[in-house]
């Protein structure tokens, strides 16, 4: 079973075991549509009893966590998921996440012109960095670029116009 970190709790909050999460989706409200989580120091899964969001952050009840106290020991562990659980609350079969693509070759124009090694979100979308013969690039990771993406094979294939447009190459220190 393959999981996923979804979150990292950064403090308890309210007298009740509720535990406040910082949230690695874009959109918080995923938490709402999953049912149960693992704390990095655990090896069982525990229900969401309730869950709530405000911003970057989610505020959920796990069972078995019924006081300050005991919220106050899952202080800084992650929150996993299972890849299954995420496939289902994105309604697809076959899910692909940001990390799943690193060191994937990219192919434009039938050519391989480098490798994924970074992909970072500087809060207008996600850039990859692609480290090809020449230096580093960067470019957005947009639906309108991505024309194929084969997990089995490890590569992607990209709009060659799209990708002329908006590549950018990094300067190496």
């Amino acid at each position: 079973m393959q999981e996923v970190a979804v979150g990292k709790i950064v403090k308890a909050q309210g007298l009740l075991g509720e535990v406040k999460v910082f949230s690695y989706f874009e959109d918080t409200k995923t938490f709402c549509m999953l049912k149960n989580f693992r704390l990095s120091r655990e090896k069982e899964y525990r229900a969401a009893e309730n869950v709530r969001t405000q911003g970057d952050f989610a505020y959920i009840k796990l069972s078995g966590i019924n006081d300050r106290l005991l919220a106050d020991g899952c202080k800084y562990q992650e929150l996993y998921v299972t890849r299954e659980d995420l496939a289902i609350v994105f309604g697809t079969e076959e899910l692909v996440l940001e990390q799943d693509i690193i060191g994937f070759d990219v192919v434009c124009n039938d050519k391989v012109i480098g490798k994924i090694i970074e992909i970072e979100n500087f809060g207008a979308g996600d850039i990859i960095t692609i480290k090809g013969s020449e230096g580093n690039l960067m470019v957005p990771l947009v639906d309108e670029l991505v024309l194929e993406t084969n997990l089995d094979k490890k590569y992607i294939i990209v709009n060659s116009k799209k990708f002329n447009e908006m590549v950018v190459s990094q300067d190496e220190d």
